[in-house]
């Protein structure tokens, strides 16, 4: 168990959980064009508003290689986009979230071969004055 205290005035986002391992998914079944939908919650336990932004994906190839989802034309990520659609993409990657609030990350996960999909990115934090 881990508690957190924080200043009355001091803006905190809460993750649910910092590594989310997706369930299984069938490929060639549900929308092909749209993929599987996942959802991450984030918890706004602060007195403040929070805006957040997700920063792009950043893809593990293996443990050598880390390839940025921007950097479409490389030849690794031709693997990552197929038929111009993306394997796993955030729907809304910004937002707002109200004191004391929660707000729902809705991913797309659109696998296209067997195998174990690796991604990382940075969730940032700006707080709204008023």
């Amino acid at each position: 168990m881990i508690g957190v205290t924080l200043p009355l005035n001091q803006p905190y986002l809460q993750l649910m959980n910092r590594k989310y391992i997706l369930n299984p998914t069938p490929i060639g079944l549900g929308d092909y064009r749209l993929g599987y939908l996942y959802q991450m919650k984030l918890k706004n336990p602060s007195s403040k508003t929070i805006r957040f932004h997700l920063s792009p994906i950043q893809w593990f190839m293996n443990e050598s290689i880390i390839i940025n989802k921007e950097l479409k034309k490389s030849e690794i990520n031709e693997k990552l986009i197929e038929y111009d659609l993306p394997i796993l993409y955030c729907i809304q990657n910004q937002g707002l979230i109200q004191s004391n609030g929660l707000y729902i990350l809705d991913w797309r996960f659109r696998p296209i071969e067997a195998k174990t999909y690796t991604v990382s990115y940075y969730l940032f934090k700006h707080i709204c004055l008023k």
